[in-house]
This record gives structure tokens, C-alpha cells and sequence, in this order.
């Protein structure tokens, strides 16, 4: 089957306009070739090669197809998960700030100090911080976690063990992670945006 597909390539590759001479050459060249094809594929793969350098074959395309943006973007959170965390959080926090000034509290001049604090919670504490919770320390904490994850939905609800583990583990984030972790990091950076309103209000 190989040998026929290198034959009729290359018969087909070459030029009408050639002469009776060359193309009973070239003919016999594309015998041999596909004669050498049958043995194993690695001589299927060299006489391909050769049958292309010869100029019997139009080399194969090298350039890859393009990637759509949302592609790159996901193939890029694989690849990088904790960059990728990090550019999103930080990101996401000061947009979700500007936002607020803008539309909600309708201010005319944007706070750039107080944005700068939220873009650094977002990237120490959302991007980095939380890397550390939710990707390393509850993965160990839950190792059954991620095999109930991958489970259908109605599986999920079948499965009594899974079900007590991701119980454990919402009770984890809210009695232990937001209170004791969250919030008084929250706190911490919200107070470097009134820094100037406390001390101007102990210098009065």
C-alpha cells in the first residue's frame, strides 16, 4: 500500500512537458524506489526523502496551522500554571477595582494608590499565596480530591467517599483559610490605602 501511494505521488509530481527519455528515467528511478519503500518503513521514510531532494515530490508543508488566541491562552495556563495564576489574579483585581471607582462609586479621578494596593493583594496573596492553598497544600491535604473531580456528575453524587471529602474540604477554606489567612491579609493591605487618613487624622 505504501509503495503504490509512492508511486502514484511521484508519477503525478512530474511534468507533462519532460522529455520521452527523462520521463522513462524518472519512471524507473520511482520503480526502485517504491521497490526499496516495501522493505521496512524506515526505508519508506529515506526513499520519501530522497524521492523530495531528487524533485519527484513536493515537500510536505513544515509551517504550523494557526492558533486561535483562546488556544494559546489555555495552552499557556497549562504550561505555566503559576504565571498564568499570577498574571490573571493581578489583573483581575485591578480591573475589578477600576470598575467599581468608575461605575459604582462614580468618582471623576481614579485612585491610582488604591488600585495599586489591590493589584498588589492580587498578586501576592490571589495569585501567589492562594497558588500555594489550592494547588499544593489541600491537593495533599485531599488526596482523594482530584480522582472525585473527574468523575461524572451522577457519580459524584453516588459516591459517599467523595462527597465527605469535598465537604472537608469547603470547611477547610471557611473555617480555617478565610479566617485566619484571608481576611487579615485583606486587612493588612486595606489599611495601607487609608495610611494617609489615619495619620492625617492623629496630626488634627
Amino acid at each position: 500500500m505504501m509503495s503504490r501511494t509512492f508511486t502514484a505521488c511521484a508519477q503525478t509530481a512530474m511534468p507533462r512537458c519532460v522529455p520521452a527519455a527523462a520521463m522513462a528515467t524518472r519512471k524507473a528511478t520511482v520503480q526502485a524506489v517504491s521497490q526499496m519503500a516495501r522493505s521496512t518503513p524506515a526505508c519508506a521514510v529515506l526513499a520519501r526523502s530522497s524521492m523530495t531532494h531528487a524533485g519527484f515530490l513536493r515537500p510536505r508543508s513544515t509551517i504550523a496551522a494557526p492558533v486561535g488566541l483562546g488556544t494559546a491562552l489555555l495552552n499557556f495556563g497549562k504550561n505555566n500554571p503559576f504565571l498564568f495564576q499570577l498574571i490573571m489574579c493581578t489583573a483581575k483585581t485591578s480591573v475589578c477595582d477600576l470598575l467599581i471607582q468608575v461605575y459604582v462609586e462614580k468618582k471623576r479621578q481614579i485612585d491610582w494608590k488604591r488600585n495599586g494596593v489591590f493589584m498588589l493583594f492580587g498578586s501576592f496573596y490571589l495569585g501567589g499565596f492562594q497558588y500555594l492553598v489550592y494547588s499544593i497544600w489541600m491537593p495533599r491535604i485531599f488526596p482523594n480530591a482530584a480522582r472525585w473531580a473527574n468523575l461524572g456528575f451522577r457519580e459524584k453524587l453516588r459516591d459517599r467517599a467523595g462527597l465527605v471529602t469535598l465537604a472537608k474540604q469547603v470547611a477547610f477554606d471557611n473555617l480555617v483559610h478565610n479566617p485566619f489567612m484571608y481576611c487579615p491579609v485583606f486587612y493588612c493591605f486595606k489599611a495601607l490605602m487609608h495610611e494617609d487618613d489615619g495619620s492625617a487624622a492623629g496630626d488634627s
